[in-house]
């Protein structure tokens, strides 16, 4: 329009066609070739292999529509709130996604705290986020403050003076991983020195010959985190095989999810070599300590992809952020 802002106008659509249960139904008549109503609802989108939903244009969005596949269709209870100042939207970009979430939205975060702080009041400025307490964790991490955090409600459509919504285009560039490793540890990224505060209780000391044992992290994903099938099946024995070749070392079996963001940075900040498979709890490796090591596993199972830039291409997002940091990757 004249005042250099571009309208797109959606015919037919009404605020409430916006909320989230009804973004999955529209999922689902898709992936059922818009037959039966009642079938469709019934279509479990977890239980859906990551072909389909590729076939269909709606692996991006895979993650949100199984957290609201069993949300109730919102009826009477849809609202519009309005938020006075400025709202930064979180929830797109992989949103519950914590590798995207951290390389991406983190970041923007930074800036957005920042250049706002500057004439905007605290009361003014709302984060708009899914609710994953690892999001609520960054961003408190970033310099907001609890009360400025809002969690999405599936049925409510939101309205500010001002949103934001935005992720920084080179998210894998030295400067931002970086910027997010500064944020969380108070160490920076100097790698001055072998440890920056008191070595995480998991690394259980051991009898060494060696002035200091090294620290090996050894990395389980859950059953919840593991869904889309990138999980060490012989987890055990290969976390046994690790403690057999190196009883020197410490060794650390680690489930990421169970930990805050800071209990897990100061983990692989005290690692001196981290083993896992390709997944999300690997974005932390802007933590490591330069020269570290990260060993990555690609488990190789029938009808398992990573993605169609991982798996397809025979590219790595790890391999790309590891050698950005200075760190030894093998994989």
């Amino acid at each position: 329009g004249e005042d250099g802002v571009m309208r797109i106008r959606l015919e037919g659509v009404q605020l409430q066609d916006l909320t989230a249960p009804n973004i999955v139904r529209l999922a689902r008549r898709k992936l059922t070739a818009g037959g039966d109503e009642d079938v469709a609802a019934m279509l479990d989108l977890r239980a859906l292999p990551q072909e389909r939903l590729e076939q269909h244009l709606l692996w991006p969005a895979a993650d949100e529509l199984r957290a609201f596949q069993d949300h109730p269709a919102c009826g009477s209870s849809f609202e519009v709130e309005e938020l006075r100042g400025a709202a930064i939207n979180v929830l797109h970009g992989y949103a519950l996604n914590y590798y995207h979430f951290v390389t991406e939205q983190v970041p923007t975060l930074i800036a957005l705290r920042h250049d706002l702080a500057g004439w905007l009041p605290e009361d003014r400025v709302t984060v708009l986020y899914t609710g994953q307490k690892w999001q609520a964790d960054y961003a408190l991490l970033a310099g907001f403050r609890q009360e400025q955090l809002l969690q999405y409600n599936a049925c409510k459509v939101y309205k500010a003076d001002l949103v934001y919504t935005a992720s920084v285009p080179d998210s894998k560039a030295s400067e931002m991983l970086l910027q997010t490793r500064a944020l969380v540890l108070q160490s920076g990224f100097s790698g001055h020195g072998r440890d920056q505060g008191a070595t995480p209780q998991c690394f259980k000391p051991v009898r060494s010959t060696a002035e200091q044992a090294s620290r090996i992290l050894v990395l389980e994903r859950s059953d919840r985190a593991a869904v889309r099938g990138r999980n060490i099946q012989n987890h055990e024995e290969v976390l046994a095989v690790v403690s057999a070749t190196f009883p020197h070392a410490a060794v650390c079996n680690f489930q990421a999810e169970e930990h805050t963001v800071s209990q897990q940075a100061a983990h692989f900040e005290a690692a001196d070599v981290v083993i896992g498979t390709v997944g999300a709890a690997l974005a932390n490796l802007i933590f490591m300590k330069p020269e570290a090591l990260l060993v990555a596993l690609h488990p190789s199972l029938p009808g398992i992809t990573f993605s169609v830039y991982s798996s397809r291409c025979g590219q790595n997002y790890f391999w790309h952020m590891a050698h950005q940091l200075g760190l030894n990757y093998r994989g």
